[in-house]
């Protein structure tokens, strides 16, 4: 399945699921900013291999949005991200 199909699925249902959350990336600059902190997070992850690949994809799909100016999906898809390299 396509991987931009994928993220827009993924985010479609985060924004349905809640409506309330506030949109924080409004531009290309907070955007590029969420995505370097994706980045980030990556760089350092120990979230394992087959994660690590998912949230490449993903920084693919949300710098993908960004640069259509998608920020309410880009804002969604780098939460998946950050959900994802997330460990405890």
């Amino acid at each position: 399945m396509n991987k931009y199909l994928i993220a827009a699925l993924l985010a479609g249902a985060v924004v349905l699921s809640n409506p309330a959350v506030a949109q924080t990336i409004a531009d290309k600059d907070s955007c590029a900013l969420g995505i370097a902190d994706v980045e980030k997070m990556r760089a350092s992850s120990d979230a394992g291999a087959k994660a690590n690949q998912q949230a490449d994809d993903l920084i693919e799909v949300a710098t993908h949005l960004c640069g259509q100016a998608n920020f309410v999906y880009a804002e969604k898809v780098l939460g998946a991200i950050r959900a994802l390299l997330s460990t405890e």
